[in-house]
């Protein structure tokens, strides 16, 4: 069993101890064997021999396991046996770990070649292609299976001019000379295109040195060196119109508050040289009193995101003389995308402004002059239509003055006479009615004479008849001494004038459009007339002024919404109220119509303003009697109009001609200033 078992286990130490071991146990064996054989056959001398080699066996067993008690005892204990086999147990799992790790950074270093942007390429120490990536076949068009190990010189790779270079830096490469190298070069594709590329070699090298591998990642900047080529062509371009550009350009760092670059232009301008310039922010340059703009409009641009801006500033020179000059502003963002730099574009704008201030004045003069022209235009009219509305009303005046004289006459007569021939025919009455009571029973020709002429109704209708013609020469003559003392002709000086006198003749005049409306719309006339005494006026220009008021009443209680609804209770009225104050009377014209509208009051007293329908007004009564009252008089007229309320005009006329005023009228219109209170929608008288 013991030498099975070494058999088994040659990795078991001391096999020789296990054999020795194995013979004496076999010895031993023998020799008890023997014992009992003995007892039968007397064979001593085998027995003897079996026992010299047991003995033998067991001194040789002894004194080789002097040696081995040492090893023996340096052997390890089951524990740390146990223990032993723990770590190696670890050990294995680490290993396999660390292959499967190996195993996933293999896979992902060929993932990463694979899908890396820049072309992979791994030669070996005969720089022969042990690794073609996929990016490496869309760059240069071959597949990987077309160049693994070949040389680069074995296809059209490298272009002739270009091969002792790369053969240099190859020979430095493999005698490491040289680690690392980024070169540009050149290269064939498959379809024979150049292209540019970018080389970046490294060398792999083992603990003594040796070349293993060179790794080489390339990019193609064919495109890149296209845009590089365009843009040191842009660069230029701009750097030329940047230095020969007609116009100030200048470059300033909003972080530093300093100009970076300025053109020849904007030197030119300002009178700095460009390094005294660098030197300046842009409060040392900018005009006191624009600054404070552009700083605003600079940091309005910032917070809205605006990129740029345009404003007219002004500049100071260097002989400290300021310049106008249209500036446009560009913002320029940093790599944080913040506005870092501020690129101005100014253009010189003095010559313009220069032209512009003489164009505003010119202008301001011409405008005054031609509101000069106008006021004068606007007189002319005023007056123009003044002198025909003066002449027409003198002319009335005197036609009416030659009416009234020339009728006053035949009326007088008839007036006069009716007094005696209503006493006649009262006797001639008192005469019939004698003979009717003395002599009852007339002659038959008389009777008959007296049925066919009614003689009872000719006695009862002929004083009524007489009566109707005496009132109605009354009523003629008044109407003449009303038209006498409405046109004054006599009076063209001022004159101690009775108010009430020229109130009541033009109300005279005017009864015909009083009573002309009918049924229950006849308009009212209330009469509130204080004490007055005589004023010192025109009597024929107050009585116009009346006339013009009276009936711009009528005409605002005609219109009146309130007087055309004929289910409403509405009563017209016009009231004239007199005052005496401290040194004038006052005139109240009063209607109950609808008012005057807000939008119409600061026009009221304006020559050739109406409200009233095309034909039925010239626009120049209130005109005309603002003048009258203002100018001629030195008096006021006032309009106050409450909702619902109707119109108040207040005349005041002092009772003492001013001392500035003229003895005569001679001024044109003008406007006035009116003086209003709350006014509602209506139109205007």
């Amino acid at each position: 069993m013991l030498i099975y078992f070494v058999r088994k286990r040659q990795d078991v130490p001391f096999h020789g101890i296990f054999l020795l071991f194995g013979a004496f146990i076999v010895a031993c064996g023998t020799n008890h064997l023997m014992e009992i054989v003995t007892l039968w056959y007397p064979v001593y001398w085998l027995s003897g021999a079996l026992k010299a080699a047991t003995a033998f066996i067991s001194v040789y067993t002894g004194l080789m396991l002097f040696p081995l008690i040492p090893q023996a005892l340096a052997l390890p204990s089951p524990a740390q046996l146990e223990q032993a086999n723990a770590q190696l147990a670890q050990e294995v799992r680490d290993r396999k770990q660390a292959e499967i790790a190996l195993q996933q950074a293999l896979r992902r270093l060929d993932f990463h070649v694979d899908n890396s942007p820049l072309a992979v390429v791994e030669w070996n120490s005969e720089t022969r292609v042990q690794r073609w990536s996929k990016r490496a076949e869309e760059v240069f068009g071959w597949k990987a299976d077309e160049v693994l190990e070949r040389h680069p010189s074995e296809w059209m790779f490298i272009p002739p001019d270009e091969s002792d270079r790369v053969a240099e830096v190859i020979n430095h490469m493999t005698d490491r000379t040289m680690v690392s190298s980024t070169v540009k070069n050149r290269n064939y594709t498959k379809t024979e295109d150049i292209i540019t590329c970018e080389w970046y070699n490294s060398c792999l090298v083992d603990d003594d040195g040796n070349l293993i591998s060179i790794l080489s990642l390339i990019q193609d900047i064919t495109e890149a060196e296209g845009f590089k080529s365009n843009l040191q062509e842009s660069e230029e371009r701009f750097r030329s119109i940047f230095e020969y550009a007609p116009i100030g350009i200048s470059l300033f760092d909003l972080e530093t508050q300093r100009f970076i670059k300025v053109n020849p232009k904007f030197c030119q301008l300002l009178g700095y040289s460009e390094e005294a310039l660098k030197t300046m922010g842009l409060e040392d340059i900018c005009h006191p009193e624009d600054h404070p703009k552009d700083l605003a409009a600079l940091k309005q641009a910032i917070a809205q995101g605006q990129c740029n801006y345009q404003l007219e500033k002004r500049y100071l020179r260097r002989n400290q003389m300021p310049i106008w000059v249209n500036l446009n502003v560009a913002l320029i963002h940093d790599g944080q995308g913040k506005f870092r730099y501020r690129l101005g574009m100014l253009n010189d704008i003095s010559d313009r402004k220069e032209a512009e201030a003489i164009r505003a004045k010119w202008e301001l003069e011409l405008r005054t002059k031609n509101q000069a022209l106008e006021a004068a235009l606007q007189d002319l009219q005023t007056t123009q239509m003044q002198l025909i509305q003066s002449e027409k009303m003198s002319s009335l005046g005197q036609l009416v003055a030659g009416i009234a004289h020339e009728i006053n006459n035949p009326v007088s007569f008839i007036h006069g006479n009716l007094t005696y021939s209503w006493s006649y025919i009262q006797d001639l009455l008192k005469c019939l009615e004698l003979y009717q009571t003395h002599y009852p029973s007339p002659k038959p020709e008389i009777r008959e004479q007296t049925e066919r002429l009614d003689l009872d109704f000719l006695t009862q209708d002929l004083p009524k008849l007489v009566g109707s013609m005496h009132r109605g020469a009354e009523r003629i003559r008044q109407i003449v001494l009303s038209l006498r003392h409405f046109s004054r002709l006599d009076e063209a000086e001022k004159k101690p004038v009775d108010i009430h006198e020229g109130l009541d003749s033009t109300l005279m005049l005017l009864q015909h459009r009083l009573v002309e409306f009918q049924g229950d719309r006849e308009i009212h006339i209330v009469k509130d007339y204080g004490s007055l005494p005589q004023v010192d006026c025109y009597a024929g220009q107050l009585n116009q002024v009346f006339m013009n008021l009276l009936s711009n009443a009528i005409d605002a209680i005609a219109f009146s919404a309130k007087f055309t609804n004929p289910n409403s209770s509405y009563t017209p009225t016009i009231s004239l109220r007199t005052r005496q104050g401290a040194d004038a009377v006052i005139i109240h014209v009063i209607d109950n119509g609808d008012g005057i509208c807000s939008k119409v009051r600061p026009n009221l007293f304006n020559p050739f303003f109406t409200t009233k329908p095309v034909g039925q007004g010239t626009g120049l009564g209130l005109a005309i009697s603002y003048q009258i009252v203002v100018e001629h008089h030195g008096g006021s007229i006032d309009v106050r109009s409450n909702p619902g309320e109707g119109c108040e005009f207040i005349v005041t006329i002092p009772l003492s001609a001013p001392l500035s005023a003229p003895s005569r009228p001679q001024r044109s219109l003008s406007r006035p200033a009116l003086r209003t209170a709350i006014a509602k929608n209506s139109p205007a008288h």
